[in-house]
């Protein structure tokens, strides 16, 4: 979940890419950051999957930065100073062709400013705009937390509201990255909506962005996830799999023909999973005896971590994962972010996604007879 989070500030532009996607290009990064003194401001270089392990290490001399590099291929980097690491205090820019400035302050690194190159001007612009729904939607959000009964006046009308602006923020994002192919934003802003939209539209998207966009680090993984996703559409069949379950014994997702099976996709260190898993409950407890079946599939890498999250949320169902980063199901299946699921049908075809709380089991009641 955090590499959404800081996804949220990296996206929009006005602008084109146009570096050479043919060799190398420099870059010079310039500018202070208040309260640096002569820290070190470390840039994580981000792929499709995660952060990966290049580290750019720029050394402060009172406040002030001067950098020089050269790059083979545009990167997002994630930037931290040493006291930061680890916290919320983080900003997000292009490795890119030209001069780059950085104007901040180490008190709060959320509110830097990076300009001076094509995608980190669109990068400031995005920024302007996105705080300007976001300026809008926390009164609604207020009022939602304060008002509380979800059956009244208020509650209905706040969220219908904040629904529009989210809308609205979403079709920003979506027309941008029909219009502008050539931006390297427009890369960017792909990542947020990929799993809100369509595969088909998705795929559309990226085929029509430029090459040099394309070669941007945080798009690594991108075709492949369009090809995981067409796997996993409804109405395909479910792709089959073998897998050990919590006591190392295999399962195969092909076994359970004949059963409705929610496949779902969590983790122990996922909160709004572990919220699901009272509605999980309620749902299986309800269907158990009428053909369903419920597999977890988590993407834990710590065995005792998952296993005590099972025990401790009294979760009675199938219990499976490879333990690996990433995960091999959930690449298979197109997943991410969590939590997620896929209803799939005795014929082993994939009948529903993404059904969320209360809507379970009132999906479950619609199909299972």
């Amino acid at each position: 979940m955090k590499s959404v989070r800081f996804l949220l500030v990296i996206l929009f532009s006005f602008g084109c890419y146009t570096a050479n996607s043919q060799g190398s290009f420099s870059y010079k990064i310039t500018g202070e950051i208040k309260g640096l003194k002569n820290d070190t401001l470390y840039l994580s270089v981000m792929s499709g999957e995660a952060k990966i392990s290049e580290t750019i290490r720029i050394a402060g001399h009172n406040d002030k930065l001067d950098f020089e590099g050269v790059s083979n291929q545009p990167y997002v980097v994630w930037a931290q100073t040493s006291l930061n690491r680890g916290t919320n205090g983080n900003f997000t820019f292009f490795i890119e062709k030209g001069k780059i400035h950085i104007d901040g302050t180490r008190e709060d690194l959320t509110l830097t400013k990076v300009t001076g190159t094509l995608g980190n001007n669109d990068y400031t612009y995005i920024q302007s705009r996105k705080n300007g729904y976001y300026s809008r939607m926390t009164p609604m959000q207020a009022r939602l937390r304060e008002t509380g009964d979800t059956s009244s006046i208020a509650y209905k009308e706040a969220r219908a509201q904040l629904a529009i602006l989210q809308d609205s923020l979403f079709m920003f994002y979506n027309d941008y990255v029909s219009t502008h192919p050539n931006s390297l934003a427009a890369g960017m802003v792909l990542v947020l909506i990929a799993d809100k939209i369509p595969v088909t539209k998705l795929e559309e998207h990226y085929n029509n962005l430029n090459e040099n966009v394309k070669q941007v680090s945080i798009l690594s993984k991108m075709a492949s996830k369009i090809e995981s996703k067409k796997k996993s559409v409804i109405g395909s069949m479910a792709t089959d799999f073998i897998v050990n379950d919590i006591n190392g014994k295999p399962v195969q997702l092909t076994s359970y023909r004949g059963n409705y099976v929610l496949l779902d996709f969590w983790a122990s260190w996922c909160i709004p999973c572990r919220q699901e898993n009272p509605y999980l409950k309620a749902a299986y407890e309800k269907f158990k005896n009428q053909n369903f079946v419920v597999i977890g599939v988590s993407l834990d890498e710590d065995d005792n971590k998952w296993k005590q999250a099972i025990e401790k949320d009294q979760l009675p169902w199938v219990h499976i994962s490879d333990l690996q980063k990433p995960n091999k199901i959930a690449v298979l299946y197109g997943v991410q972010p969590i939590p997620d699921n896929y209803l799939i049908d005795p014929a082993g075809k994939i009948i529903e996604r993404g059904i969320r709380g209360e809507n379970l089991e009132k999906t479950l009641t619609q199909i299972i007879k």
